[in-house]
């Protein structure tokens, strides 16, 4: 991105970001704001010292614009904290960022070399990335399934949770914010349906 495209990008930001920030201050009963512009919304959410943010796009080209777009809505909660902490001599921080398209795609001309960058890059998609919210230990116990949350970091017991059948575990967890990330929700649910199924069963044995 040249200056006029980085300068651009600041004037947009903070166009959004002061509506943001006036309706964080309009109600100050509400810890969350939305935005809707032509092309996105953005919800703002205080969470106690956090500010964080989803923003929901209705098209991104995966390839060529994501990474920009990611820079884009992370330096527009940078430039609201900022102005928070200014306004009510505050010290919040940049907490979640989320990304949400409701398209994602890559242009037919552009398969080439989209392949050719998962190639490259394979060893990275595949790196264990610890979800934020901690990470879980499961066994069998009876006909039913043991799960344990814990920590990050720490790894200390946060909770223990006692399932008698797949679908008593979905119910329970499809509501619960034990996790963040999508493929920590989808081994969680693959582990938990192989404990239920395999008397002997051992997480991670395949």
């Amino acid at each position: 991105m040249n200056e006029n495209g980085l300068h651009a990008l600041k004037e947009s930001n903070k166009a959004i970001g002061d509506r943001v920030l006036s309706e964080l201050r309009g109600n100050p009963h509400s810890l969350n704001a939305v935005v809707f512009g032509d092309d996105y919304v953005v919800q703002g959410v205080i969470s106690g010292d956090y500010y964080n943010q989803f923003v929901y796009l209705r098209s991104v080209d995966v390839l060529n614009d994501w990474c920009r777009n990611l820079y884009r809505w992370w330096s527009l909660a940078r430039y609201v904290v900022d102005e928070l902490n200014r306004e009510f001599n505050a010290w919040y921080s940049v907490g979640y960022i989320g990304l949400m398209p409701f398209s994602a795609w890559i242009r037919h001309s552009d398969l080439d070399r989209a392949g050719e960058f998962v190639r490259r890059n394979i060893a990275i998609f595949r790196e264990f990335v610890e979800d934020p919210r901690g990470n879980f230990v499961i066994t069998r116990e009876g006909d039913g399934v043991v799960l344990e949350h814990r920590l990050p970091v720490t790894h200390d017991l946060h909770a223990k949770l006692f399932f008698k059948s797949i679908n008593e575990a979905y119910e329970y967890l499809k509501n619960s914010n034990f996790f963040t990330t999508y493929a920590h929700a989808m081994y969680l649910g693959k582990e938990i349906t192989r404990a239920f199924l395999l008397s002997n069963y051992e997480q991670d044995s395949t």
